[in-house]
């Protein structure tokens, strides 16, 4: 027989039966601590802008120089705007040539023509003997202009001028013209007259000469303004004109020269071609020289 009081009536035994099915379903759907997590999609930053990087000039090849004497860095610079060179400054640019230097640009002096390098003609400009309108003189003989610039002749009137001093006043370095009297007149022999004005630049020179009647100026032709009203020296009846100093009957020109070893680099070739163009041409004009043609 059956105990009433201990037996549960059906319908708590389907109400438990249920409440434990709902329970095992929901654990199914639930994910479990094995179950890998979902992470979440993190945004990655951007790569950089890429950002242009200004052109520069590309550097000289190595070893490939250009020495050149102080005064004349500047023109050698504009002649090579293709910077196929690294420019080097030197007070001896034959012995640096001779020394491994792929070129160089100098002032023709005595000797140069002489060792193993090979020299070329670039350009020249004569040294004009600049005076003082009232000076009667019209010329000096090359004797005469020696003795001047080597302080042995002091006077005017000891050339057949006035009866005053002679100053000699002479530029800076840059025209050539101190360098050019040393080694053309007075066979590399250092200036020494008796009365000497150094001033900066050649159109100081100009101005000096201006307000002093006992003055001699040196200075190239292409620094003597046209109309100033001063009186430009012969030298034994040759006038200061790029013709005679082209031809050599005016003694007192400045050369232009390059210098190259040996066996040049093509690049030094190419260089004195460019010389040889209008662009080259007009560079060695605005800078006072008369190019050479070749």
């Amino acid at each position: 027989m059956v105990n009433r009081a201990q037996a549960a009536p059906w319908w708590k035994k389907f109400i438990r039966t249920g409440a434990a099915c709902l329970l095992f379903l929901a654990a199914c759907a639930s994910p479990t601590s094995s179950s890998p997590k979902s992470q979440p999609i993190q945004s990655q930053p951007s790569p950089p802008a890429a950002t242009e990087t200004p052109s520069t000039p590309s550097p000289a090849p190595a070893g490939l120089t250009l020495a050149v004497e102080p005064p004349l860095v500047h023109l050698a610079a504009e002649l090579d705007s293709a910077r196929a060179f690294e420019i080097t400054v030197s007070q001896d640019v034959p012995q640096a040539v001779e020394n491994g230097t792929a070129l160089g640009l100098a002032l023709l002096r005595l000797g140069m023509e002489q060792g193993s390098i090979q020299v070329w003609p670039a350009a020249f400009a004569p040294i004009a003997l600049v005076v003082h309108p009232a000076n009667p003189l019209d010329r000096l003989s090359l004797n005469q202009l020696k003795r001047i610039l080597s302080g042995e002749l002091t006077r005017w009137d000891e050339a057949g001028g006035a009866n005053q001093a002679i100053t000699l006043v002479l530029p800076g370095p840059d025209g050539g013209a101190v360098s050019t009297a040393s080694s053309g007149i007075l066979a590399g022999k250092r200036l020494a007259p008796a009365r000497r004005v150094d001033v900066q630049q050649e159109s100081d020179v100009i101005e000096v000469v201006k307000v002093n009647p006992g003055a001699l100026g040196l200075a190239r032709l292409s620094a003597v303004p046209t109309g100033a009203g001063l009186k430009l020296l012969e030298i034994d009846h040759a006038a200061p004109t790029s013709e005679n100093a082209a031809s050599g009957d005016y003694p007192l020109a400045a050369r232009l020269v390059w210098l190259l070893p040996g066996k040049p680099a093509s690049a030094a070739r190419s260089l004195l071609d460019f010389t040889a163009t209008p662009q080259g041409q007009a560079i060695l004009q605005q800078a006072g020289w008369e190019p050479v043609s070749h």
